[in-house]
């Protein structure tokens, strides 16, 4: 599959010495964002603009441009499940009003075009895997150790670690990165019947920052996540070497739910109790019991305008009127979003945007999932690029994961990536 110039200049820019210095600085961009994106404030933001911009030349300028080896057809899935999303929203927001909120969601949105930019960039310059790979593992690491420096230095009163974000974008981004790198340690034949074990080492990292952030929607992606790294596992290893990988992991697990310092068994403790309550009280107290009032609210939205929703940017007004109208309690206007993607733009954008949440997510996974299948465990990026979606896909049913900056910045640039590098070019 081949990009054709838009613009043909006719200038000698294209030559091997600017195309190499390209490829390095993709490579290095894919080795340093995962390895501060947690960290540093607008570094993912930085990043994503630059990598993209490297993909635009490889549109404009002349000579060489092609994507090299078999594309598969993830370009274009990528490309699609973009575009969907990105027409959708802009179509809401145009035929439900303007507004200022809906202007400042279609720029957060607009990152997505990063990704399917980044795909190009990374095919186009064939970049090698190692790098993508190697920053995943550090960057999960760094994480953790953030994370457990963090939860003894605490800046804030609610006692959950946060890297540069919310707690809870912190600790599900952290969790992708950890599955992500660890599939690539797989697939790393020199280390042999160590895989499994330096495997689980690297989730060690996602795992406890995950843990300490206090991310509810983390657990509910960890069983999906957990089963696939072992479905790889299984397909690296042999059986005599999957029991040490097995148990480091359950070590893990047990590990985190004893350590007080966790306080995951608190936050099991507290979800129960609040769901508990809900049963027999039906008030919305406590986090569980307040979301789904919020999924009602937005479910009303959505049943006044099924097709198109109530508009970009329009969800607190919409909940105000359900307020003042007796049909919704108080208490849900300290909130401008109903905590899930789905209820979300079920409300603001209708069938419409559903549908287009599940393009973006499904399409790319489809494809790559092909990939895992076909290639086996070679093909590690295709394997990381169906855990990031099937993680943002879990994250996505208690929290408005697209309407916030920094997970769409991680999601473009980790998609991208992921997806250009399924498909082994040149230099992977």
């Amino acid at each position: 599959m081949r990009y054709r110039p838009l613009i043909n200049f006719n200038i000698p820019c294209a030559n091997h010495k600017f195309h190499e210095a390209q490829r390095w600085f993709v490579a290095m961009v894919a080795f340093l964002f995962p390895l501060g994106v947690l960290w540093i404030d607008e570094w993912g933001n930085a990043l994503l603009v630059l990598a993209s911009m490297v993909g635009l030349i490889g549109i404009i300028l002349p000579g060489d441009r092609g994507i090299h080896g078999n594309d598969q057809g993830i370009g274009a899935a990528l490309g699609i499940g973009v575009a969907a999303y990105l027409g959708i929203a802009l179509l809401s927001f145009l035929m439900t009003g303007f507004s200022d909120a809906g202007w400042h969601l279609l720029g957060r949105y607009a990152r997505l075009a990063g990704a399917w930019l980044i795909f190009i960039s990374v095919r186009r310059l064939s970049v090698p895997s190692v790098y993508f790979g190697a920053g995943l593992c550090v960057g999960s690491i760094i994480g953790g150790a953030g994370a457990l420096w963090q939860s003894y230095h605490p800046h804030d009163l609610i006692g959950r670690v946060h890297g540069i974000t919310h707690p809870i974008l912190f600790g599900d981004v952290s969790l992708v990165l950890a599955f992500m790198g660890a599939v690539w340690v797989l697939s790393l034949k020199n280390l042999k019947q160590w895989r499994g074990l330096c495997s689980g080492l690297v989730l060690t990292g996602g795992m406890l920052a995950s843990a300490l952030s206090g991310s509810r929607g983390s657990w509910l992606a960890l069983s999906a996540l957990g089963g696939l790294w072992l479905w790889q596992l299984v397909r690296c290893e042999t059986k005599t070497n999957l029991l040490p990988a097995a148990l480091i992991i359950t070590a893990i697990g047990l590990g985190l739910l004893a350590w007080p310092q966790s306080s995951v068994r608190d936050r099991f403790s507290t979800t129960w109790q609040e769901w508990s309550s809900f049963r027999f009280n039906k008030e919305p107290e406590g986090s569980m019991a307040t979301r789904f009032y919020l999924w009602r609210s937005a479910s009303l939205m959505w049943r006044e305008s099924p097709v198109v929703g109530v508009g970009m940017g329009q969800y607190p007004h919409a909940l105000h009127d359900q307020v003042d109208q007796g049909r919704a309690p108080e208490i849900l206007l300290q909130w401008d979003h109903p905590h899930s993607e789905y209820f979300s733009v079920l409300a603001t954008r209708g069938f419409l945007g559903l549908g287009s949440v599940l393009a973006l997510l499904m399409l790319p996974a489809w494809k790559q999932w092909r990939l895992c299948i076909r290639d086996g465990p070679d093909n590690w990026a295709a394997m990381a690029g169906v855990m990031l979606i099937v993680g943002y896909a879990f994250f996505c049913l208690t929290e408005t994961m697209f309407d916030r900056g920094f997970a769409v910045t991680a999601f473009a640039f980790l998609l991208g990536m992921s997806a250009a590098l399924a498909t082994p070019g040149e230099g992977a």
